[in-house]
Order: C-alpha cells, then sequence, then structure tokens
C-alpha cells in the first residue's frame, strides 16, 4: 500500500475524495480479485476537508479490517447500505469473498 501512496501525485493530495477504499490488510499478500474504480471523486463544496491526503493518512492509522463499502457511511446512509455498497457487498458474498480482505482502490485520472 505504500508503494500505492508514493504514485498520488503531490497536487492532487488536497482535493477531495479517497484513492483507498479498503485498509492495510487487504493490500497485504496474494488475493483473488481486486476492486479498481476510476477517479477518487469527493464533492469539493460539501467535502472540503476530507481530502486524498486526510482519507489516506486516516485509512493507514486504521489497526483493524476496514472496507469503504462495508463500514463506512455515504451520503448520510447507514454504513454498507448506499446503491453502490450494496451492489459492491452483494457481489463479493456471491464470490466467496470478505469486504475487509479485497484490496480496492481508484485510479486517478489527470485531466489536462
Amino acid at each position: 500500500m505504500e508503494k500505492l501512496i508514493s504514485l498520488i501525485p503531490q497536487s492532487l493530495k488536497a482535493q477531495s475524495g479517497s484513492v483507498f477504499y479498503s485498509g492495510k490488510e487487504a493490500f497485504q499478500g496474494e488475493k483473488k480479485m481486486y476492486i479498481l474504480g476510476i477517479n477518487p471523486g469527493g464533492n469539493p463544496e460539501r467535502q472540503q476537508a476530507e481530502t486524498i491526503d486526510w482519507h489516506t493518512n486516516k485509512v493507514m492509522a486504521m489497526t483493524s479490517g476496514w472496507s469503504a463499502y462495508l463500514d463506512e457511511s455515504w451520503r448520510s446512509k447507514p454504513p454498507g447500505t448506499s446503491r453502490l455498497q450494496k451492489r459492491l457487498l452483494h457481489l463479493l458474498k456471491i464470490l466467496g469473498l470478505h469486504p475487509h480482505e479485497v484490496p480496492a482502490s481508484n485510479v486517478i485520472e489527470i485531466l489536462k
């Protein structure tokens, strides 16, 4: 995970959004699946303090398993209940995978 963090451009670290959707444990060892999204998203007005750098540091400080799909509240809904979260959790359940064990992150697209 540290290698991936080192690839985040400095110019993007202050933007709202998040790169990692699973904790450190998910990125250790070989895994059967990797969930890869595009662009870290985030609402620059509503989530001004929730920057890529802030969120990455928060994920790195976690000491137990974590998945944004299972453990985060999105748009004031209970954790794991937004439309996308429920879809991803259903897919992982069918595949017999636990969200804390599946690495998930976003590719950052730099538009010029």
